[in-house]
């Protein structure tokens, strides 16, 4: 579990709107197990968010996507602009919030050598892979969501990781299928041989769904997604230490 707060102000004339948007970010946050609790201050509300921090996680995209229209259909203020610019200072402290729960998240779980239970990942100074860790974060969050398959997913996922792994090792061995990089990256890492069994039935998935048209069950991943997630932080603290 995991918590984190933040104040949400809005202007006399927003207040309204402001405190309907809180009642429905705490019904949405509800339905992922979260607690959103908030109280009065003198130019808007103290709020507290707690619960399991992927849930915080993926909670952004039903606030983007129900919170915005709502505000678009209510009735004050009258400049819908004004809506829009509520909406949008309330989620960007939500994510300044998140954004600093994940890094003590992660930060403790580096101090203790083990692996952060988070979607979001720090590839540090691999820049050439932050677009990819930022697809594969949102391909995270939809699935988890129910608004990405299952195939999709593990194409996604099945993509980064095969980059994370080829940035793992020295230029001269980038070369060869997925078995051959993982069997690589093992060697010099110590991975665990859960996490290798792991990146080999994604690897298999992937196979499967595109060369064979099998399709990924859903239930298959989820029942792997917690390992594959710590598998991915593993090789990422890896990568970030070796380029230090």
């Amino acid at each position: 579990m995991a918590g984190f707060d933040f104040t949400f102000r809005c202007k006399r004339d927003c207040i309204l709107l402001g405190r309907n948007l809180l009642r429905r970010a705490q019904r949405l946050a509800k339905n992922f197990d979260l607690e959103l609790k908030y109280k009065s201050t003198s130019n808007g509300w103290y709020v507290t968010v707690d619960g399991p921090l992927p849930s915080m996680q993926v909670l952004i995209q039903p606030l983007v996507v129900q919170l915005f229209p709502f505000a678009e259909g209510f009735p004050n203020p009258k400049d819908i602009h004004r809506r829009r610019r509520t909406v949008k200072r309330f989620i960007n402290e939500y994510i300044k919030g998140l954004k600093g729960i994940t890094e003590l998240v992660e930060y403790v779980a580096d101090s203790l050598g083990g692996a952060p239970n988070s979607y979001f990942f720090n590839e540090g100074t691999a820049t050439h892979l932050s677009s990819l860790v930022r697809e594969f974060e949102q391909s995270l969050i939809l699935f988890h969501n129910g608004w990405l398959s299952a195939s999709q997913f593990v194409e996604e996922a099945h993509t980064m990781t095969e980059a994370l792994l080829k940035a793992c090792l020295p230029k001269n061995k980038r070369r060869g299928s997925f078995a051959k990089l993982l069997e690589e990256v093992a060697n010099i890492t110590a991975l665990d041989p859960s996490y290798q069994e792991v990146l080999i039935r994604l690897k298999e998935r992937r196979k499967m769904a595109k060369h064979h048209g099998q399709r990924v069950k859903r239930e298959d991943i989820l029942s792997d997604i917690n390992e594959l997630i710590s598998a991915l932080h593993y090789l990422f603290g890896y990568l970030r230490k070796s380029r230090i």
